[in-house]
């Protein structure tokens, strides 16, 4: 029980540092599909 309430405890007190890291993380896929999508609109239209 202490073991769970500890870990709660270290998750609260870095709650900061993740969010900047699943901040982080969804910047980056969102920047990878919009350079996938232009990737591929660049593709189709030397095709087309």
């Amino acid at each position: 029980m202490m073991s769970v309430f500890t870990q709660y405890g270290g998750l609260s007190y870095d709650r900061s540092f993740f969010y900047r890291v699943a901040r982080t993380d969804i910047t980056l896929t969102l920047h990878t599909h919009h350079a996938t999508r232009l990737w591929q609109g660049k593709q189709s239209k030397t095709r087309g």
